[in-house]
């Protein structure tokens, strides 16, 4: 049988882990249809492109929308479909976020959220072959202003990840540090567009959308995390891009902004400009299928 005829059998026989039909109990909400994914999907459909590896295309952002009882179902479902997969053969799979469940042995996983799990790491079939790609939500429009009045913002839960706890109570009550609980989506983007720096701590796993959504609004994402998860980092020089906290630095995080110079934050906001391009749809497919294809 050829490869292509195996492709095409395998996105029939995925269509059930994209759809859901057999599961749904919500009605689609605008990230279960404006996303990476759904990009990434429709386009290697539309031009099947020839890789070394077979795509399994399932949604896994879709499937942890879901409550637990039906992720469950899910995942075992799943489970029993990798089991019947012919393990001579190698398989890719691309992730916006965090993953439920397993892959089959030897799979790629190009991920946006890390191969987390509530930040622990998973693995049911063995260990995994990943690539990190920048995780993007739906398409962000951004606000730039020239005017950078805000020294550093956030805006966000307190939870899931310790160190945003322990951020929010070291920048408590500092007048130059616009911190403050999930506020609509609009002023969260004027403030990104207005500030020098964007506080980005880690969220469900090693990574947030914000580090991205801050690079697209112009300003100097603060990357706050115990390990840090990053796409690329064979093309681009990170410390360019970003200014790297641990949860141990978090005590002196207004010591380590204010001390960076003028100088030194408008060379880094050239180079996140350079970046940018990375950051959109087509040019993150377009890095899987040359790794798929070179």
């Amino acid at each position: 049988m050829s490869t292509k005829k195996i492709q095409s059998d395998l996105i029939l026989a995925t269509e059930r882990f994209r759809t859901y039909g057999n599961y749904r109990t919500r009605e689609p909400r605008r990230w279960d249809t404006d996303r990476f994914e759904h990009y990434f999907f429709e386009r290697f459909f539309r031009e099947r492109p020839e890789t070394k590896s077979l795509l399994i295309p399932v949604d896994w952002w879709n499937i942890h929308g879901f409550e637990k009882r039906i992720q469950d179902r899910i995942t075992a479902d799943l489970t029993d479909y990798f089991r019947s997969l012919d393990p001579g053969r190698s398989y890719f799979m691309v992730a916006t976020t965090r993953h439920l469940g397993s892959v089959p042995r030897g799979t790629r996983l190009y991920s946006g959220g890390g191969v987390y799990e509530w930040d622990r790491p998973i693995s049911v079939f063995g260990c995994y072959d990943y690539k990190p790609i920048p995780l993007l939500g739906p398409a962000f429009q951004a606000c730039p202003s020239e005017e950078r009045d805000l020294f550093a913002v956030f805006s966000g839960f307190y939870h899931p990840h310790d160190v945003r706890r322990l951020m929010m109570k070291r920048l408590h009550g500092l007048p130059k540090y616009k911190v403050s609980p999930r506020i609509p989506f609009k002023p969260y983007r004027e403030d990104l567009g207005r500030a020098r720096f964007a506080l980005c701590p880690a969220g469900t796993g090693p990574t947030s959308f914000r580090l991205y959504e801050a690079m697209l609004s112009g300003a100097v994402p603060v990357y706050i995390s115990e390990e840090f998860y990053l796409p690329y980092k064979d093309k681009y020089d990170w410390k360019d891009l970003c200014v790297f906290v641990t949860p141990q630095e978090i005590d002196r995080l207004p010591e380590l902004l204010e001390s960076i110079p003028d100088a030194r934050v408008e060379e880094m906001r050239r180079a996140i400009a350079s970046f940018c391009g990375e950051l959109l749809f087509e040019a993150v497919y377009e890095r899987i299928i040359e790794d798929q294809t070179s």
